[in-house]
């Protein structure tokens, strides 16, 4: 996504959305049922904007470097609460 090649306005697939933010499809379709990201429907296919994509990016890394700030290390502690919210 870094490298700009999606214009305003334009949509990727569920698959393509998880691979750019670094979360599962199914957290993806997770977050479409209970409404916590952007999506549109085309019959029964989701698709989320680029802009959405972007800005669920920026908060999981954000949130990823919250985690490694709290343990004190360039290491994230993947069991910890914070790092399962998905």
């Amino acid at each position: 996504m870094e490298n700009n090649r999606y214009k305003y306005g334009e949509v990727v697939s569920v698959q393509e959305a998880a691979n750019q933010i670094g979360v599962s499809h199914m957290t993806i379709y997770r977050w479409i049922r209970s409404e916590s990201i952007i999506y549109i429907t085309f019959g029964n296919l989701s698709f989320i904007p680029v802009l959405e994509v972007r800005r669920q990016k920026m908060i999981r890394d954000r949130n990823l470097q919250e985690i490694q700030i709290k343990n004190g290390s360039g290491v994230v502690d993947r069991t910890t609460p914070e790092h399962n919210k998905e």
